[in-house]
């Protein structure tokens, strides 16, 4: 299982743009140790982490890619875990859109899939709440339970025993993020340090061992092994060094492959 680090690393992780804003050279106040931590451990940012950065770095059009796939008919468990972290990573933006028509429309498709992955009482206790905080206009709450009930997910799918199924949740909702981050990145509206929250080698390092030690049912799967032959190419394309800006040329390329997959996951 991921490793889950302090809020400092974390901090680190998403790298300028939670803290830029207020403090460019953050870096330099990290001691040597700290440093170390951050070489040595991976930390899995959430879409709503990745989100949310970019957002406070000024006006961001959430209603413009506020979209989502309306299917939820997939013939295996494999392909709804993935969808299900896609679509959970889409729910994210439509709480960011304050959209709750769009955001009524995909907690039934994510209640759907979690049926099908016997996981259905973690959001049927919540989705009433869900509900009652988008009518009243708490945006800011229902983003963080949703999180917190796409973490619960995993977390109950690991004590079934499902690792593999946990981990594609991750997956999905990983590249999900990718694709929207980069698809904002690559317009070209903020500065270029934002680009910093792209710099994840050791993440795809880690999904590539996850997924590499996938029970053989799971690692057959096309859209598996699509994952997999698409990570070393992320991988070189994010690996520009640490704080270094991500050049346009690399995010727009880490869009296509995002988008591409999302696309094959979608279609199952």
């Amino acid at each position: 299982m991921i490793k889950r680090t302090t809020p400092l690393v974390l901090l680190v992780v998403l790298s300028a743009l939670i803290a830029l804003t207020a403090a460019p050279a953050f870096s330099e106040n990290l001691s040597e140790a700290e440093k170390k931590e951050f070489s040595m451990n991976v930390a899995l940012p959430s879409p709503a982490e990745m989100f949310l950065a970019i957002d406070r770095l000024g006006e961001t059009d959430w209603q413009a890619v506020a979209e989502h796939n309306p299917r939820y008919d997939y013939q295996d468990n494999y392909m709804r875990a993935l969808n299900l972290g896609v679509r959970s990573a889409d729910g994210l933006v439509a709480i960011l859109a304050e959209d709750k028509s769009k955001l009524g429309e995909i907690i039934v498709i994510v209640i759907t899939l979690a049926e099908e992955l016997q996981v259905q009482e973690t959001i049927l206790d919540r989705s009433k709440s869900f509900e009652d905080m988008a009518n009243q206009g708490r945006w800011d709450e229902l983003r963080d339970e949703l999180d917190a009930l796409r973490y619960l997910i995993e977390m109950e799918m690991d004590q079934l025993g499902d690792q593999d199924v946990a981990t594609l949740v991750r997956v999905g909702g990983w590249l999900e993020g990718l694709r929207v981050t980069s698809g904002l990145l690559a317009e070209g509206l903020y500065p270029e340090h934002s680009s910093s929250i792209l710099y994840q080698p050791n993440l795809v390092n880690y999904f590539e061992r996850e997924l590499s030690g996938m029970e053989p049912e799971a690692r057959q799967s096309p859209a598996v092994q699509a994952v997999l032959q698409a990570l070393p190419e992320i991988r070189s394309l994010v690996r520009v060094g640490y704080r270094k800006p991500v050049p346009t040329k690399n995010i727009q390329r880490l869009n296509r492959i995002a988008t591409d997959l999302i696309a094959l996951i979608e279609r199952g």
